[in-house]
């Protein structure tokens, strides 16, 4: 499903930036940092479809490791994602 295929609403990301405020303030986590990763994390469900890989931001979810990644911004769409997403936005 590409951006422009997609014609009905999707709720990705409903909770999810209220789940981020929320892991950021349990963890000491920058909430900014972590909530602009769930959105990059949404956005790429928009881009790339449904699923979740087993690592880069597209995982299912995020342990200490991620937290750490994302305060040395290093939490990214992995290669072939990266492919993929440049793909889509040039059309």
């Amino acid at each position: 499903m590409t951006v422009r295929e997609t014609t009905r609403t999707v709720p990705y990301g409903s909770n999810s930036v209220s789940r981020g405020a929320s892991v950021a303030a349990r963890t000491g986590a920058d909430s900014d940092s972590v909530i602009g990763c769930v959105m990059a994390h949404e956005l790429g469900h928009l881009l790339l479809g449904p699923g979740h890989v087993p690592d880069a931001i597209m995982r299912a979810s995020w342990g200490t490791g991620d937290l750490e990644a994302i305060r040395r911004r290093r939490l990214v769409f992995n290669r072939a994602q990266n492919t993929v997403i440049r793909r889509e936005l040039q059309g």
